[in-house]
């Protein structure tokens, strides 16, 4: 009889374990993925001095653009401005953005930095930081 019970036990613990799917990961959607708006630009003053002379020409550029960024699941980004459109890939990991250019071996990275759900700081490794505001 023990061993009845004792064999009833494990295949309970089995099928508990299995269909609860404990042992497989889903795959995380980034909390970045949806539509944001181009809220702010600013530089934090990095070390290369060359980006720092350029700083007020992006700065007006990206200020009267009115981007538009869409973060989809399928890890394209959609980027939208006054001027200009474009497609890239990208990716989420250790907090860190890569957004893929068309040359394969060129990605630009970002540091992620949520404020809150709604605004997000991205910044490069150029200390240039692109404040986004989901839509």
């Amino acid at each position: 009889m023990k061993k009845y019970l004792s064999a009833a036990c494990i295949v309970a613990i089995v099928m508990a374990v299995v269909s609860c799917n404990w042992f497989r990961s889903s795959p995380k959607t980034p909390a970045i993925t949806g539509n944001w708006r181009l809220d702010s630009v600013y530089h934090a003053g990095g070390k290369n001095n060359d980006s720092n002379a350029l700083t007020p020409l992006l700065l007006m550029g990206f200020k009267k653009s009115n981007a538009t960024f869409s973060f989809n699941a399928d890890s394209t980004l959609h980027y939208v401005s006054a001027t200009d459109t474009s497609i890239s890939r990208y990716y989420v990991k250790d907090n860190i953005l890569h957004i893929l250019d068309e040359i394969p071996e060129e990605k630009n990275n970002y540091n992620i930095r949520f404020t809150t759900d709604s605004l997000v700081t991205l910044t490069s490794n150029d200390s240039f930081s692109l404040v986004l505001r989901r839509l």
